[in-house]
Protein backbone atom coordinates (compact mmCIF):
# COMPACT_ATOMS: atom_id res chain seq x y z
CA UNK A 1 0.00 0.00 0.00
CA UNK A 2 1.37 3.42 -0.98
CA UNK A 3 2.36 5.77 1.81
CA UNK A 4 0.02 8.73 2.21
CA UNK A 5 1.64 11.98 3.33
CA UNK A 6 -0.70 14.61 4.81
CA UNK A 7 0.37 17.56 6.91
CA UNK A 8 0.20 16.81 10.68
CA UNK A 9 -1.01 13.24 10.08
CA UNK A 10 1.02 10.20 11.03
CA UNK A 11 0.16 6.55 10.65
CA UNK A 12 0.62 3.56 12.90
CA UNK A 13 0.21 -0.01 11.68
CA UNK A 14 -0.64 -2.79 14.12
CA UNK A 15 -0.97 -6.15 12.45
CA UNK A 16 -3.32 -5.71 9.53
CA UNK A 17 -4.81 -2.47 10.82
CA UNK A 18 -3.59 1.05 10.09
CA UNK A 19 -4.48 3.93 12.40
CA UNK A 20 -4.24 7.65 11.65
CA UNK A 21 -3.35 10.32 14.19
CA UNK A 22 -3.38 14.10 14.07
CA UNK A 23 -0.09 15.24 15.64
CA UNK A 24 0.19 18.81 16.87
CA UNK A 25 2.29 20.97 19.14
CA UNK A 26 4.08 24.31 19.01
CA UNK A 27 5.02 23.64 15.41
CA UNK A 28 2.77 20.66 14.77
CA UNK A 29 5.63 18.14 14.93
CA UNK A 30 7.95 19.06 17.78
CA UNK A 31 8.85 17.29 20.96
CA UNK A 32 6.06 16.48 23.38
CA UNK A 33 3.59 16.87 20.53
CA UNK A 34 0.10 15.57 21.21
CA UNK A 35 -1.76 13.03 19.12
CA UNK A 36 -5.47 12.63 18.43
CA UNK A 37 -6.91 9.46 16.90
CA UNK A 38 -8.68 10.39 13.67
CA UNK A 39 -12.04 9.21 12.46
CA UNK A 40 -12.34 7.40 9.14
CA UNK A 41 -9.58 6.86 6.61
CA UNK A 42 -7.96 9.20 4.06
CA UNK A 43 -10.28 9.74 1.13
CA UNK A 44 -13.50 9.51 3.14
CA UNK A 45 -15.70 12.49 3.95
CA UNK A 46 -15.57 11.57 7.64
CA UNK A 47 -11.76 11.80 7.63
CA UNK A 48 -11.71 15.07 5.68
CA UNK A 49 -14.25 16.76 7.96
CA UNK A 50 -12.39 15.68 11.09
CA UNK A 51 -9.07 16.76 9.59
CA UNK A 52 -10.45 20.23 8.77
CA UNK A 53 -11.88 20.54 12.28
CA UNK A 54 -8.54 19.63 13.89
CA UNK A 55 -6.63 22.00 11.65
CA UNK A 56 -8.82 24.90 12.65
CA UNK A 57 -8.77 24.15 16.37
CA UNK A 58 -5.42 22.49 17.07
CA UNK A 59 -3.04 24.00 14.56
CA UNK A 60 -4.27 27.55 13.84
CA UNK A 61 -0.81 29.05 13.52
CA UNK A 62 0.32 26.40 11.07
CA UNK A 63 -2.86 26.79 9.04
CA UNK A 64 -2.48 30.55 8.87
CA UNK A 65 1.08 30.22 7.66
CA UNK A 66 0.15 27.69 5.00
CA UNK A 67 -2.89 29.52 3.63
CA UNK A 68 -2.76 31.83 0.62
CA UNK A 69 -4.48 35.17 0.33
CA UNK A 70 -7.60 33.52 -1.13
CA UNK A 71 -7.93 31.10 1.78
CA UNK A 72 -6.57 28.03 0.02
CA UNK A 73 -4.26 25.80 1.99
CA UNK A 74 -1.13 24.20 0.57
CA UNK A 75 -1.73 20.65 -0.59
CA UNK A 76 -5.45 20.97 -1.21
CA UNK A 77 -6.88 20.39 -4.66
CA UNK A 78 -7.94 24.04 -4.88
CA UNK A 79 -4.43 25.23 -4.08
CA UNK A 80 -2.92 22.91 -6.72
CA UNK A 81 -5.42 24.23 -9.30
CA UNK A 82 -4.39 27.82 -8.52
CA UNK A 83 -0.72 26.96 -9.03
CA UNK A 84 -1.49 25.03 -12.23
CA UNK A 85 -3.27 28.05 -13.74
CA UNK A 86 -0.19 30.22 -13.23
CA UNK A 87 1.80 30.32 -16.48
CA UNK A 88 5.05 31.05 -14.64
CA UNK A 89 4.72 27.86 -12.59
CA UNK A 90 2.97 25.55 -15.04
CA UNK A 91 4.53 24.75 -18.43
CA UNK A 92 1.35 22.91 -19.44
CA UNK A 93 -0.80 26.01 -18.84
CA UNK A 94 1.69 28.31 -20.52
CA UNK A 95 1.72 26.44 -23.82
CA UNK A 96 -2.03 26.09 -24.46
CA UNK A 97 -4.06 28.71 -26.28
CA UNK A 98 -6.89 30.89 -24.94
CA UNK A 99 -9.68 28.70 -26.32
CA UNK A 100 -8.23 25.57 -24.72
CA UNK A 101 -7.75 27.45 -21.43
CA UNK A 102 -11.46 28.26 -21.41
CA UNK A 103 -12.28 24.56 -21.72
CA UNK A 104 -9.75 23.63 -19.03
CA UNK A 105 -11.05 26.39 -16.76
CA UNK A 106 -14.59 25.01 -16.82
CA UNK A 107 -13.32 21.59 -15.73
CA UNK A 108 -10.97 23.00 -13.10
CA UNK A 109 -13.63 25.32 -11.67
CA UNK A 110 -15.93 22.33 -11.25
CA UNK A 111 -13.21 20.39 -9.41
CA UNK A 112 -12.45 23.39 -7.19
CA UNK A 113 -16.12 23.94 -6.35
CA UNK A 114 -16.80 20.30 -5.50
CA UNK A 115 -13.52 19.08 -3.95
CA UNK A 116 -11.25 22.11 -3.70
CA UNK A 117 -10.84 21.95 0.10
CA UNK A 118 -9.81 18.26 0.11
CA UNK A 119 -6.16 17.32 0.37
CA UNK A 120 -4.95 15.97 -2.97
CA UNK A 121 -2.95 13.27 -1.20
CA UNK A 122 -6.17 11.87 0.26
CA UNK A 123 -7.70 11.14 -3.14
CA UNK A 124 -8.04 7.46 -3.96
CA UNK A 125 -9.83 5.36 -6.59
CA UNK A 126 -13.12 5.53 -4.67
CA UNK A 127 -13.14 9.33 -4.71
CA UNK A 128 -12.12 9.44 -8.37
CA UNK A 129 -14.95 7.06 -9.27
CA UNK A 130 -17.35 9.34 -7.39
CA UNK A 131 -16.22 12.30 -9.48
CA UNK A 132 -16.57 10.25 -12.67
CA UNK A 133 -20.03 8.95 -11.80
CA UNK A 134 -21.45 12.45 -11.50
CA UNK A 135 -21.10 12.67 -15.27
CA UNK A 136 -22.48 9.31 -16.37
CA UNK A 137 -24.99 11.15 -18.56
CA UNK A 138 -22.17 13.26 -20.07
CA UNK A 139 -19.31 10.79 -20.53
CA UNK A 140 -17.13 13.04 -22.67
CA UNK A 141 -17.15 15.76 -20.00
CA UNK A 142 -16.61 13.23 -17.21
CA UNK A 143 -13.58 11.73 -18.95
CA UNK A 144 -12.17 15.21 -19.59
CA UNK A 145 -12.47 16.13 -15.90
CA UNK A 146 -10.62 12.95 -14.91
CA UNK A 147 -7.93 13.84 -17.42
CA UNK A 148 -7.54 17.26 -15.79
CA UNK A 149 -7.33 15.65 -12.34
CA UNK A 150 -4.56 13.33 -13.51
CA UNK A 151 -2.77 16.30 -15.08
CA UNK A 152 -2.98 18.17 -11.76
CA UNK A 153 -1.54 15.16 -9.93
CA UNK A 154 1.49 14.97 -12.21
CA UNK A 155 2.00 18.74 -12.00
CA UNK A 156 1.85 18.69 -8.18
CA UNK A 157 4.52 15.99 -8.00
CA UNK A 158 6.84 17.42 -10.63
CA UNK A 159 6.60 21.16 -10.00
CA UNK A 160 5.16 21.66 -6.49
CA UNK A 161 7.21 18.94 -4.77
CA UNK A 162 4.18 17.44 -3.05
CA UNK A 163 4.76 13.97 -1.64
CA UNK A 164 1.83 12.06 -3.12
CA UNK A 165 0.83 8.40 -3.33
CA UNK A 166 0.38 6.71 -6.71
CA UNK A 167 -1.90 8.63 -9.07
CA UNK A 168 -5.27 6.82 -8.78
CA UNK A 169 -6.83 8.26 -11.96
CA UNK A 170 -5.25 5.87 -14.51
CA UNK A 171 -6.59 2.94 -12.48
CA UNK A 172 -10.20 4.14 -12.84
CA UNK A 173 -12.08 3.05 -15.95
CA UNK A 174 -13.23 5.81 -18.28
CA UNK A 175 -16.87 6.28 -19.19
CA UNK A 176 -17.87 4.81 -22.52
CA UNK A 177 -18.68 7.24 -25.30
CA UNK A 178 -20.63 6.53 -28.43
CA UNK A 179 -19.90 7.69 -31.96
CA UNK A 180 -17.34 10.09 -33.40
CA UNK A 181 -17.08 13.69 -32.32
CA UNK A 182 -17.42 14.83 -35.93
CA UNK A 183 -18.28 12.88 -39.06
CA UNK A 184 -16.05 12.79 -42.10
CA UNK A 185 -17.84 14.54 -44.96
CA UNK A 186 -19.08 12.23 -47.76
CA UNK A 187 -18.36 12.99 -51.45
CA UNK A 188 -21.97 14.02 -52.08
CA UNK A 189 -21.72 16.74 -49.42
CA UNK A 190 -18.49 18.05 -50.97
CA UNK A 191 -20.23 18.20 -54.33
CA UNK A 192 -23.33 19.93 -52.96
CA UNK A 193 -21.28 22.44 -50.97
CA UNK A 194 -19.18 23.50 -53.93
CA UNK A 195 -22.34 23.89 -56.01
CA UNK A 196 -24.47 25.89 -53.56
CA UNK A 197 -22.21 27.64 -50.99
CA UNK A 198 -21.80 31.42 -50.97
CA UNK A 199 -18.40 33.17 -51.11
CA UNK A 200 -17.78 33.17 -47.34
CA UNK A 201 -18.81 29.53 -46.95
CA UNK A 202 -16.63 28.54 -49.88
CA UNK A 203 -13.57 30.30 -48.49
CA UNK A 204 -13.89 28.54 -45.13
CA UNK A 205 -14.51 25.25 -46.90
CA UNK A 206 -11.30 25.50 -48.95
CA UNK A 207 -9.20 26.60 -45.97
CA UNK A 208 -10.51 23.87 -43.67
CA UNK A 209 -10.62 21.04 -46.20
CA UNK A 210 -7.19 21.59 -47.71
CA UNK A 211 -5.19 22.60 -44.60
CA UNK A 212 -6.95 20.32 -42.08
CA UNK A 213 -6.86 23.05 -39.43
CA UNK A 214 -9.45 23.76 -36.76
CA UNK A 215 -12.15 26.35 -37.45
CA UNK A 216 -10.61 28.89 -35.05
CA UNK A 217 -7.26 28.61 -36.84
CA UNK A 218 -8.97 29.10 -40.21
CA UNK A 219 -10.68 32.24 -38.89
CA UNK A 220 -7.30 33.57 -37.68
CA UNK A 221 -5.51 33.07 -41.01
CA UNK A 222 -4.29 36.33 -42.56
CA UNK A 223 -3.08 37.12 -46.05
CA UNK A 224 0.38 37.77 -44.61
CA UNK A 225 0.45 34.07 -43.63
CA UNK A 226 0.19 33.01 -47.27
CA UNK A 227 3.33 32.52 -49.35
CA UNK A 228 2.10 31.75 -52.87
CA UNK A 229 5.59 31.75 -54.34
CA UNK A 230 6.91 29.47 -51.62
CA UNK A 231 3.72 27.43 -51.93
CA UNK A 232 2.95 27.34 -48.20
CA UNK A 233 0.80 28.81 -45.43
CA UNK A 234 1.91 29.65 -41.90
CA UNK A 235 -0.37 28.59 -39.03
CA UNK A 236 -0.14 29.21 -35.28
CA UNK A 237 -2.55 26.69 -33.78
CA UNK A 238 -4.88 28.29 -31.26
CA UNK A 239 -5.32 25.12 -29.20
CA UNK A 240 -1.65 24.21 -28.76
CA UNK A 241 0.25 27.36 -29.72
CA UNK A 242 2.25 25.23 -32.16
CA UNK A 243 3.71 27.01 -35.20
CA UNK A 244 3.61 25.00 -38.42
CA UNK A 245 4.14 25.57 -42.15
CA UNK A 246 1.71 23.72 -44.41
CA UNK A 247 2.32 23.27 -48.15
CA UNK A 248 -0.56 24.67 -50.22
CA UNK A 249 -2.78 22.09 -51.87
CA UNK A 250 -3.12 22.82 -55.61
CA UNK A 251 -6.85 23.49 -55.35
CA UNK A 252 -6.41 25.83 -52.36
CA UNK A 253 -3.57 27.73 -54.04
CA UNK A 254 -5.66 28.26 -57.16
CA UNK A 255 -8.65 29.41 -55.10
CA UNK A 256 -6.63 31.87 -52.97
CA UNK A 257 -4.88 33.32 -56.01
CA UNK A 258 -8.25 34.30 -57.47
CA UNK A 259 -9.85 35.46 -54.20
CA UNK A 260 -10.20 39.27 -53.75
CA UNK A 261 -8.43 40.69 -50.69
CA UNK A 262 -10.63 42.96 -48.60
CA UNK A 263 -8.84 43.02 -45.25
CA UNK A 264 -6.04 41.55 -43.16
CA UNK A 265 -7.88 38.26 -42.63
CA UNK A 266 -8.69 35.82 -45.39
CA UNK A 267 -12.07 34.89 -43.94
CA UNK A 268 -14.16 38.06 -43.61
CA UNK A 269 -17.69 38.42 -42.27
CA UNK A 270 -19.98 39.93 -44.93
CA UNK A 271 -21.86 41.71 -42.13
CA UNK A 272 -19.04 43.32 -40.13
CA UNK A 273 -16.28 43.28 -42.72
CA UNK A 274 -13.96 41.92 -40.03
CA UNK A 275 -12.56 38.54 -38.99
CA UNK A 276 -15.25 35.87 -38.97
CA UNK A 277 -16.02 34.52 -35.47
CA UNK A 278 -15.49 30.78 -35.12
CA UNK A 279 -18.81 30.26 -33.31
CA UNK A 280 -20.61 31.89 -36.21
CA UNK A 281 -18.82 29.53 -38.58
CA UNK A 282 -19.87 26.57 -36.43
CA UNK A 283 -23.55 27.55 -36.57
CA UNK A 284 -23.42 28.55 -40.23
CA UNK A 285 -21.82 25.33 -41.46
CA UNK A 286 -24.08 23.08 -39.38
CA UNK A 287 -27.18 24.83 -40.70
CA UNK A 288 -25.95 24.77 -44.31
CA UNK A 289 -25.13 21.05 -44.14
CA UNK A 290 -28.65 20.37 -42.88
CA UNK A 291 -30.14 22.52 -45.65
CA UNK A 292 -28.18 20.49 -48.21
CA UNK A 293 -29.70 17.27 -46.87
CA UNK A 294 -26.75 16.24 -44.66
CA UNK A 295 -27.88 17.00 -41.11
CA UNK A 296 -25.36 16.12 -38.39
CA UNK A 297 -22.23 17.16 -40.30
CA UNK A 298 -20.13 19.99 -38.91
CA UNK A 299 -17.24 22.36 -39.58
CA UNK A 300 -14.88 20.15 -37.56
CA UNK A 301 -15.74 17.27 -39.86
CA UNK A 302 -13.61 18.95 -42.54
CA UNK A 303 -10.54 18.46 -40.34
CA UNK A 304 -11.34 14.76 -40.05
CA UNK A 305 -11.96 14.68 -43.79
CA UNK A 306 -8.48 16.06 -44.39
CA UNK A 307 -6.99 13.43 -42.09
CA UNK A 308 -8.80 10.64 -43.90
CA UNK A 309 -7.80 12.00 -47.31
CA UNK A 310 -4.15 12.03 -46.27
CA UNK A 311 -4.40 8.47 -44.92
CA UNK A 312 -6.17 7.20 -48.05
CA UNK A 313 -3.41 8.79 -50.14
CA UNK A 314 -0.94 6.52 -48.34
CA UNK A 315 0.55 9.08 -45.93
CA UNK A 316 2.29 7.78 -42.80
CA UNK A 317 1.21 8.68 -39.28
CA UNK A 318 4.10 11.15 -38.97
CA UNK A 319 3.22 12.78 -42.29
CA UNK A 320 -0.39 13.27 -41.20
CA UNK A 321 0.78 14.75 -37.90
CA UNK A 322 2.99 17.23 -39.77
CA UNK A 323 -0.07 18.63 -41.60
CA UNK A 324 -2.71 18.51 -38.88
CA UNK A 325 -0.34 19.46 -36.06
CA UNK A 326 -1.19 16.64 -33.65
CA UNK A 327 1.10 16.25 -30.62
CA UNK A 328 0.57 12.49 -30.37
CA UNK A 329 0.14 9.69 -32.88
CA UNK A 330 -3.23 8.54 -31.54
CA UNK A 331 -5.58 10.50 -33.84
CA UNK A 332 -3.33 10.31 -36.89
CA UNK A 333 -3.01 6.55 -36.39
CA UNK A 334 -6.82 6.35 -36.28
CA UNK A 335 -7.03 7.84 -39.79
CA UNK A 336 -4.42 5.40 -41.07
CA UNK A 337 -6.24 2.48 -39.46
CA UNK A 338 -9.55 3.47 -41.04
CA UNK A 339 -7.98 3.91 -44.46
CA UNK A 340 -6.20 0.55 -44.20
CA UNK A 341 -9.44 -1.14 -43.15
CA UNK A 342 -11.20 0.15 -46.25
CA UNK A 343 -8.35 -0.95 -48.53
CA UNK A 344 -8.16 -4.38 -46.89
CA UNK A 345 -11.95 -4.79 -47.11
CA UNK A 346 -11.91 -3.90 -50.83
CA UNK A 347 -9.05 -6.34 -51.46
CA UNK A 348 -10.83 -9.05 -49.49
CA UNK A 349 -14.11 -8.65 -51.39
CA UNK A 350 -12.29 -8.62 -54.75
CA UNK A 351 -10.54 -11.88 -53.85
CA UNK A 352 -13.86 -13.38 -52.78
CA UNK A 353 -15.54 -12.39 -56.05
CA UNK A 354 -12.61 -13.74 -58.11
CA UNK A 355 -12.56 -17.02 -56.16
CA UNK A 356 -16.27 -17.61 -56.73
CA UNK A 357 -15.92 -16.95 -60.47
CA UNK A 358 -12.84 -19.21 -60.77
CA UNK A 359 -14.54 -22.14 -59.04
CA UNK A 360 -17.93 -21.63 -60.64
CA UNK A 361 -19.44 -21.19 -57.23
CA UNK A 362 -21.88 -18.61 -58.53
CA UNK A 363 -25.51 -19.46 -59.17
CA UNK A 364 -27.56 -17.41 -61.62
CA UNK A 365 -29.76 -14.98 -59.79
CA UNK A 366 -33.46 -15.34 -60.24
CA UNK A 367 -35.46 -12.21 -60.89
CA UNK A 368 -37.18 -10.89 -57.76
CA UNK A 369 -40.75 -12.07 -57.56
CA UNK A 370 -43.47 -9.50 -57.36
CA UNK A 371 -45.66 -9.88 -54.33
CA UNK A 372 -49.38 -9.58 -54.66
CA UNK A 373 -51.19 -7.78 -51.91
CA UNK A 374 -54.89 -8.13 -51.34
CA UNK A 375 -56.76 -4.92 -50.70
CA UNK A 376 -58.21 -4.73 -47.25
CA UNK A 377 -61.94 -4.79 -47.06
CA UNK A 378 -63.47 -1.46 -46.19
Amino acid sequence: MAKITIDYVETKTVGRHTYYYFRYGADGAGRNAKRIRMRGTPGTREFTDHYEELLETKAPQAVAAARLGNGERRGTLGWVITQFMDSEKSPAWAKIGDSTREVYRRHLDWLRENDGSSMLAAFDKKIVRGIRNKYIDKPTVGNAILKRLSQLWIFAEEYLNLDLPTNPVPEVQKLETEGEAAWVWPPKLFEAWEKHANDTEMTFYFLARYTGQRKGDCCDMEWSDIDLKGNRIHVVQEKTGKKIWIPLHKRLKKYLAALPRSGAHILISPVTGKRYAKQSITNYVTARCAALGHAGYSAHGLRHSAGMALAEAGCTTQEIMSILGHDTEKQAAHYVKQANQQKLANNAMTKWDNADEATGNVLPMAAPRKRKYKAKAA
